[in-house]
């Protein structure tokens, strides 16, 4: 049994060597833990010295706590040097907080504060770093950290923003949308710098148009609420400047949410569509006013093949707008224009300039219309024609009227030249009626002779007696045989004449008259000797009609009752301007010389006067509507402006006047002997 003593030293040594075995083992864990946090501290260290971001800490006194390896690089010192050390051993601006003043500063502004500073590299470019300064605690303790990043790639992209239309943002979910980081070409858009929105001086949803900021909030909390939703577009909305203008942008956002699936940032690009949209306003009212308009309007390909025409294409062709796409113009084909008038067109057109015409179309029921038509060809911006567009408008009540107004004009022309041929032909009925009495009463002389032979040679025995050849003589010498027998026969001659010339004074003015409904072959030598015909009152007192005629003159399709009226025009002109001259006949007479002559591809008529000529000042406008130098009452100014229409739009040909004052005039017209 040991004694008490014994048992306390036992007892003694048991709780020490437990104590050291413990405190071994305490050791033993708090060497481990070093070696863990020393592991560890190794470890952030490398990560630390990986990034290409510069990083350092330092505490409140301005000792410098850590710095990693890119900032070590950067500053050109070695780490050893600067753990421990003050901040005045480093140099430049990297670090916003060296004074206690600057950390209150720091403290401020919400202990964080982001600013931009260059830097020299080795090659001596300056490379720009953008530097954020943060107070953090570490074990209870605030310090400093400092981080540096190296911007110029991000500058270069943001330059690529400046240069673009694009405005690249990032705003916060909350009240008012305050902007977080928008690019700097921001201004070009609305007025307003970067900077008023970084700040909060501006937010975004003050920008956007009352009228439009219920609809884009709509959006936004429909966007917020779908959790699958990343990133959406908006309908185009309206902004309003710092000066009070207004713009259209669109914008593609996505949405930044939290572990939560809640949004905290939206962030995306705004483009400026105000050029489209007013392109698109202008675009729809074109389309309104081509919907709505009178004109049929119609749009090819290149090939020709029908891509649009507007409602009134449809309202008087008859065919609609699912009939018409796809097809070819030629539908309305009406087989009046031959196969050179459309090679014209098709040429002129391919090759880039507009055409200008007129249609004989034919509707889908079958009847046929008229109208005028322009058609132009719409070239790329590379000058690649890619599309015709027809304009046309229908004239078939025009052409009527014009049909109508020629006709009444040729019936007023047959009324004013109504004394005239009145006299024309009062003149050979006159020495008819004459003749016809002279007949009559030579008649009646020769009656007694020719009774008295009838009855003689009525008888078996013909020889007369005495007495009645007595009787015989004393008639046939009252009868003046002789005198009958001279006279008669030019009574007759100068009746047949009478009646021959007014008979062709009657078929010029049928022929005249006659309102020609369709363009026929013509014989236009005829034509105009019919013409020259019916007005031979007007010019026979002041003028001599010379006509020159090509005896192999070909036919020439038009319009005859419409040339006739063009060739009394010219004629009846042509008498007053010499009658100026000649005044009214008494000093003589001057010369009309109408001309015909066949061409290569045309036929040409010329009608020349010896009048007063066209002074130079006017010769332009005397085709003009209205204009005449015909002193008032003697002219309306309308004949050699529907002249003018005649030949040059209803037939395709020219008119035109060569003339000298004091020397007389010739107007030339010239008309196509192919009907396209």
């Amino acid at each position: 049994m040991k004694s008490g003593h014994l048992v306390e030293q036992e007892a003694g040594r048991t709780v020490l060597e437990t104590t050291i075995a413990e405190l071994r083992v305490e050791i033993a864990d708090r060497n481990e833990t070093v070696e863990t946090l020393e592991r560890t501290v190794r470890s952030f260290q490398t990560i630390l010295d990986s990034l290409s971001d510069s990083v350092a800490i330092h505490d409140l006194e301005g000792r410098i706590l850590f710095v990693n390896s890119v900032l070590c690089d950067y500053l050109g010192v070695d780490r050893s040097e600067l753990l421990g050390s003050g901040l005045d051993r480093t140099p430049g601006p990297f670090f916003a907080a060296r004074t206690p003043q600057e950390v209150d500063q720091l403290r401020e502004e919400q202990g964080f504060r982001t600013f931009a500073t260059l830097r020299r590299a080795d090659d001596g470019t300056s490379i720009p770093v953008e530097v954020t300064t943060r107070l953090i605690e570490v074990n209870g303790d605030e310090v400093v950290l400092s981080c540096g990043r190296n911007t110029q790639e991000r500058s270069q992209v943001e330059r690529v923003i400046e240069m673009s239309p694009v405005v690249a943002f990032v705003w916060r979910n909350e009240l008012g949308w305050p902007v977080q980081y928008v690019s700097d070409n921001v201004k070009k858009l609305c007025g307003y710098a970067a900077g008023a929105f970084r700040s909060g001086g501006v937010s975004y949803s003050e920008i956007i148009h009352p009228d439009d900021l219920e609809r884009v909030s709509a959006e936004v909390d429909e966007a917020c609420a779908d959790t699958s939703l990343e990133s959406y577009s908006h309908a185009p909305y309206r902004i309003v400047t710092k000066s009070g203008e207004t713009r259209w942008v669109e914008d593609r956002t996505i949405c930044l949410r939290d572990e939560h699936g809640q949004v905290t940032h939206f962030q995306g690009i705004l483009l400026d569509i105000s050029g489209r949209k007013k392109a698109e306003t202008l675009h729809t009212r074109l389309m309104a006013a081509i919907e709505q308009a009178s004109e049929t309007i119609v749009i090819t390909d290149a090939s020709g093949v029908i891509q649009y025409v507007n409602p009134a294409f449809e309202r008087i062709t008859g065919f609609s707008r699912e009939e018409a796409i796809g097809r070819d113009p030629k539908v309305l084909a009406s087989g009046k224009h031959g196969p050179a008038f459309y090679r014209d067109l098709w040429g002129t057109i391919t090759s880039g300039s507009v055409w200008a015409g007129h249609f004989i179309n034919k509707r889908k029921d079958g009847s046929l219309y008229e109208e005028d038509a322009t058609i132009s060809p719409v070239r790329s911006e590379e000058g690649e024609i890619t599309a015709f567009v027809a304009v046309k408008r229908d004239v078939t009540e025009q052409i009527d009227l014009e049909r109508q107004l020629n006709q009444a004009n040729k019936l007023e022309a047959i009324g004013q030249l109504a004394a005239g041929i009145a006299h024309e032909i009062n003149t050979p009925t006159q020495f008819v009626g004459d003749n016809v009495r002279f007949l009559n009463d030579a008649f009646s002389d020769l009656l007694d002779p020719l009774k008295l032979l009838a009855g003689i040679v009525a008888r078996d025995d013909p020889r007369p007696s005495s007495a009645e050849a007595a009787l015989l003589k004393t008639a046939v010498e009252e009868a003046d045989i002789e005198y009958m027998l001279e006279e008669i026969p030019t009574a007759i001659t100068q009746s047949l004449e009478g009646v021959g010339r007014t008979a062709e004074i009657v078929r010029a003015m049928k022929a005249f008259s006659h309102p020609a409904q369709d363009k026929r072959l013509a014989d236009l030598n005829q034509a105009i000797n019919t013409t020259i015909t019916v007005a031979r009152n007007e010019w026979k007192y002041v003028a001599d009609v010379t006509q020159d005629f090509d005896e192999d003159l070909p036919q020439v399709p038009c319009y005859e009752g419409d040339f006739n009226q063009v060739i009394l025009n010219m004629i009846v002109n042509a008498s007053h301007a010499i009658s100026d001259v000649v005044n009214g006949g008494e000093g003589g007479k001057g010369t009309i010389t109408v001309q015909t002559r066949a061409l290569e591809n045309e036929v040409e008529i010329r009608v020349s006067d010896t009048g007063t000529g066209i002074p130079p000042e006017v010769v332009d406008r005397i085709f003009d509507p209205f204009f005449t130098t015909k002193a008032l009452g003697k002219g309306t100014g309308q004949g050699l402006s529907l002249a003018h229409a005649t030949i040059v739009k209803k037939h395709g040909g020219t008119l035109n006047v060569e003339t000298e004052v004091g020397k007389g005039s010739t107007f030339v017209i010239r008309l196509p002997l192919a009907d396209d």
